[in-house]
């Protein structure tokens, strides 16, 4: 069951849905990136602790608003099966150039090469040691293309986020948490 509602936060009317999943253990709040609000919720709670739920919450609501609100004049550039097609090739030749270049560095042994048409990823290795690019790596600026072959390069050694991978990754990029934050402004979608 679903119901829009609206909360008054810092003197600003926010129209939220209020849905109820009888599978949900908690409440969870989203923001979409066309900026609707949804509460899911329990059956078995009030509507009255969602409310408060969301009153807790207000400050990582205006900012995931005031998020979407800022990247909204952005265009979102959609590729479709077309695309993918015609540029698969240049983007393989690209990566596999680039990947050479950066593992003279780490001198990592990797399996297999593959250019995708992924909705959500910039690119993904396997345990196997494959690793797997997104076509649209050819449409970043170069040290964001850069930045993901390494990342994935370093989960050659390191197949998780921790503290020795960022480690590795701080060998090419020391500043790789800026470089995600503007890698951040190109999404996927």
């Amino acid at each position: 069951m679903a119901a829009l509602k609206v909360i008054n936060l810092r003197d600003r009317d926010i129209a939220y849905t209020l849905r109820t999943n009888s599978r949900s253990r908690r409440i969870r709040l989203s923001v979409s990136r066309a900026g609707a609000v949804t509460v899911t919720m329990p059956a078995f709670i009030r509507e009255a602790v969602a409310e408060r739920f969301l009153l807790e919450k207000t400050q990582w609501l205006l900012a995931a608003l005031a998020k979407v609100e800022r990247y909204a004049s952005r265009p979102i550039v959609r590729y479709g099966r077309r695309d993918f097609t015609k540029h698969r090739l240049a983007a393989y030749q690209m990566v596999r150039a680039r990947l050479a270049a950066l593992n003279e560095r780490y001198g990592f042994r990797h399996g297999a090469v593959s250019i995708r048409n992924q909705k959500s990823r910039w690119g993904s290795c396997t345990k196997n040691g494959n690793l797997n690019f997104n076509f649209r790596l050819l449409f970043l600026p170069e040290r964001l293309r850069d930045y993901i072959i390494v990342h994935e390069l370093c989960h050659l050694k390191e197949l998780n986020h921790s503290k020795r991978f960022w480690n590795l990754v701080a060998v090419t990029f020391p500043d790789h948490k800026k470089i995600r934050a503007d890698l951040r402004t190109h999404g996927l979608s």
